[in-house]
């Protein structure tokens, strides 16, 4: 549309209000953390102010001994690096900056593993810098590491003590890409992010005082500080400090007001700071509505068929979805119709099972043919899913997530064999349990009615023979 001008003077990022400051002496933080829970993948996040010295020194080490463990270093003399190993230095995998991080400044570190592709990604400020793409040892591997260290070795040897600042300490049971980790980078995380379901743990490190640093999950993952490390306010030049937002709009021949409303997963709206309305819906005459924002696409085998979940952000005159599939050997085929809710500006979940038990072997491809009320038409993107017995225990993320008051959650088995599938709260405590008994190899599905609890985090567990698998759920009513 041409005829509409927006003119932003600032961006709104978080309020950088403290940090935790490491004097490189022996100030640390323990954190308790299970490394059992990242079978498949994970991610390390962090804010990080180096103010030079010895190299070696650790923004985080997770690990037992000087066998086991993995790190991140400012500096190791020539880079800034990540190693992970289970056989000492010599048996180190690792992945490298091609320079040391830039001290006396903020760079943003994420580190990132994917089990499945074997392959470990650095971040440094948004960018890749480096990645291993034969990784043979993963967090997994590492099984219950007893000392997890933000800012110090897991043995705690002389010269590994971190000197600066550190902030916004992230852990993730999922391999963030590199358009997630820039969108929220400069932002606090929420249940609107995209992969909130899979936060471990999320140290914004904001406190005053004292030798405890809150996790924002969960109270018994809470850390503590050691060797003196304080809270400090003096962050230097923070590239995260509040920047006010200022839009004006536009609009000229005869464009026609549909909705306003604001986006809390793009703006957090705070008085004084961001007053009013956050995103404006319009069409112009004679032109096709803005089109359905789809935001995620997903497929799974299960026991009655291939199961399509797909969510939409907003929707402008939608009058549904054509779910369309392809097989080896032939063009695509309409194989079933979702309606649509019209015209929403508020979140909106679907699913389609496809039961045609011969397609149910082999790479089975699906796409959606979004249809607007006046005909109009667009596709999605293609996903393709493996049919038939699966070659790995698997425990699927619940759908939808957050969810009131039903979910489904899917899961795999190689092998015939035991399986145990029950649910905690915040606590730890039991709440129920889902599945117990035998079960044949194939893909099943469960469903989890919490409508006699209250909103709030939960988690559930599987667990079959040698295989235990963690996964987080979000009840909102």
């Amino acid at each position: 549309v041409t005829d509409v001008f927006w003119d932003v003077e600032a961006q709104d990022y978080f309020n950088q209000l403290r940090a935790l400051q490491l004097d490189g002496d022996n100030d640390h933080a323990s954190i308790p953390l299970d490394l059992t829970a990242f079978p498949e993948e994970f991610t390390f996040e962090a804010w990080v102010y180096w103010e030079g010295g010895v190299p070696g020194q650790r923004v985080f080490d997770f690990g037992n001994d000087t066998q086991t463990y993995m790190y991140f270093t400012p500096s190791n003399g020539a880079n800034a690096r990540f190693a992970i190993t289970t056989s000492g230095e010599a048996g180190e995998q690792g992945i490298n900056a091609s320079s040391p991080l830039t001290p006396n400044t903020w760079n943003h570190i994420a580190i990132t593993i994917d089990t499945p592709s074997t392959t470990a990604k650095l971040y440094i400020n948004g960018l890749l810098t480096d990645s291993l793409a034969a990784l043979t040892t993963f967090p997994g591997d590492l099984i219950f590491t007893y000392y997890n260290h933000i800012g110090a070795s897991n043995d705690l040897v002389e010269g590994s003590f971190f000197n600066g600042k550190i902030d916004e300490v992230r852990i993730w049971s999922v391999a963030l890409d590199k358009d997630t980790i820039n969108e929220w980078k400069y932002r606090y995380v929420t249940p609107d992010h995209p992969n909130w379901a899979n936060l471990v743990s999320y140290y914004k490190l904001n406190e005053t005082s004292g030798t405890t640093i809150a996790n924002q999950l969960d109270t018994l993952l809470y850390g503590t500080l050691s060797g003196g490390a304080t809270f400090v306010t003096d962050l230097g030049a923070s590239p995260i400090d509040r920047g006010v937002a200022k839009w004006t709009l536009e609009m000229k021949d005869d464009s026609v007001f549909i909705a306003a409303n604001y986006q809390p997963s793009v703006w957090s709206r705070e008085d004084g700071y961001n007053d009013g309305y956050m995103y404006l819906l319009w069409e112009k005459n004679g032109l096709n509505p803005l089109p359905v924002e789809l935001i995620s696409f997903t497929a799974r085998a299960t026991s009655a068929g291939i199961t399509l979940n797909w969510e939409t952000a907003t929707e402008i005159s939608n009058a549904g979805f054509e779910i369309e599939r392809k097989t080896p050997g032939r063009d695509w085929q309409k194989i079933g119709f979702v309606e649509g809710h019209y015209t929403t500006n508020s979140p909106k979940y679907y699913s389609f099972t496809d039961p045609d038990r011969s397609i149910l072997t082999g790479r089975v491809s699906y796409r959606l043919k979004q249809i607007d009320t006046d005909g109009a038409f667009e596709y999605s993107n293609t996903i393709t899913v493996e049919a038939g017995t699966p070659s790995a225990f698997k425990l699927d993320q619940n759908y939808p997530n957050p969810f009131n008051p039903e979910t489904v959650i899917g899961y795999a088995l190689p092998v015939p064999g035991e399986v145990n599938i029950s649910v905690f709260n915040a606590l730890g405590e039991q709440v129920v349990t889902l599945v117990d008994g035998v079960h044949e190899a194939g893909n099943h599905q469960v469903t989890f009615n919490a409508s006699n609890l209250p909103s709030g985090l939960y988690f559930y567990r599987m667990t079959s023979g040698k295989f235990t698998s963690t996964r987080k759920m979000i009840l909102i009513r």
